[in-house]
């Protein structure tokens, strides 16, 4: 099972029908692993009812480009938007679409069939489409921000090369997504103005 959640939330999250509750209103962290034999950990949290999900990132499925790429669309406002990651077998698939100003419904699904899907009705459910493992209402000024904060330290001060063999990590440039953003969205990620500056 690729994720954790504490067990004593899982009653919460089921009896929770109510999407519109603000209980489903938080804020997202984000943080990548070390690269060790072609894989790589990104572990995602949301303070909404404390859910979080460990994805398992492939060298021979790099997602890096396309996350970048989906980023991009959200600091946009190109909305729906969708980025699949193989887990070499499992499909995670993480989904951000528009509920509000400055509003997104973030969830993320699984389609491997034996993990715990706190959305469904009854245990004894089939499993006929991806279930949700996570979600969430989030700002996308928050959910951009922590992802290109956390992806830019982890680019400059954690990848170890030597344990990850594709190269389409060290093709993926924050650039554009500061300058995509508004003005206060880059007075807060300037820093990373000067590692990646305007080709």
């Amino acid at each position: 099972m690729s994720y954790y959640h504490p067990s004593a939330k899982y009653k919460r999250l089921s009896a929770c029908s109510d999407y519109s509750d603000s209980a489903w209103d938080g804020k997202v962290t984000v943080s990548f692993s070390y690269a060790q034999y072609g894989w790589i950990q990104l572990w995602i949290c949301t303070s909404a009812y404390l859910q979080s999900v460990t994805i398992h990132l492939s060298d021979v499925e790099d997602p890096f480009l396309d996350l970048q790429k989906w980023l991009e669309s959200i600091a946009e406002g190109r909305y729906p938007c969708s980025l699949d990651i193989d887990e070499e077998g499992c499909v995670k698939t993480l989904t951000v679409e528009e509920v509000g100003v400055d509003k997104l419904d973030f969830t993320i699904t699984s389609e491997e069939d034996n993990a715990l899907d706190f959305f469904r009705e009854s245990d004894d459910a089939a499993v006929e489409e991806p279930f949700i493992v996570l979600r969430c209402r989030v700002s996308a000024k928050q959910l951009v921000r922590e992802f290109v904060r956390k992806l830019n330290s982890f680019i400059t001060d954690y990848l170890c090369l030597d344990g990850w063999n594709s190269g389409w990590l060290r093709q993926v440039n924050l650039t554009r997504l500061l300058l995509l953003t508004q003005d206060e969205w880059i007075e807060y990620i300037n820093p990373l103005f000067h590692e990646h500056p305007p080709q």
